[in-house]
């Protein structure tokens, strides 16, 4: 709505100055942009463009764990268009290897943690597999066979 509004205040003949009207551009820009990164909450979002991995952690010694083999791994989960969510405390955090943030998540990527301890979501955003704890290997080995991913690895050879 605010976004609305600030466009037709950019576009009225009213608004005379350009400074002014630079400005306006200018905060439209940045609240997209801000509103873009703190925002990753819906399986249609990521639909053929990310790989979900959900893990349901218990306590901090276990983010701290998860977090680090996920900072080790991450050319690997790039690669694999992976994005990981914890969950802690009923608590929903985006991981990034920058540091992590609660981000805001619909029920429909909440609930789907329910399923297992560490849970798959493919590009097509249904659920692949679910684990009872995190192995990065079995994971990345289970997406490796994925037809997706063979198309993904054959595009990128070339053929």
């Amino acid at each position: 709505m605010l976004l609305m509004l600030m466009i037709l205040l950019i576009t009225t003949t009213e608004v005379t100055s350009g400074m002014f009207k630079n400005a306006l551009a200018l905060l439209i820009i940045i609240l997209m942009l801000f509103g873009m990164s703190a925002h990753a909450g819906t399986l249609a979002e990521h639909r053929f463009v990310h790989r979900l991995i959900l893990i349901k952690v218990d306590n901090s010694d276990s983010v701290k764990h998860v977090y680090a083999q996920l900072t080790a791994a991450q050319d690997d989960l790039h690669a694999r268009k992976i994005i990981v969510y914890f969950i802690h405390n009923q608590r929903v955090t985006r991981w990034d290897p920058n540091g992590m943030g609660a981000v805001s998540v619909t029920s429909d990527i909440a609930q789907l943690i329910t399923r297992g301890n560490v849970v798959l979501i493919g590009l097509d955003s249904e659920i692949k597999k679910a684990y009872p704890s995190l192995s990065l290997t079995r994971v990345f080995a289970d997406i490796d066979q994925m037809p997706m991913r063979q198309a993904e690895l054959r595009a990128a050879e070339g053929g």
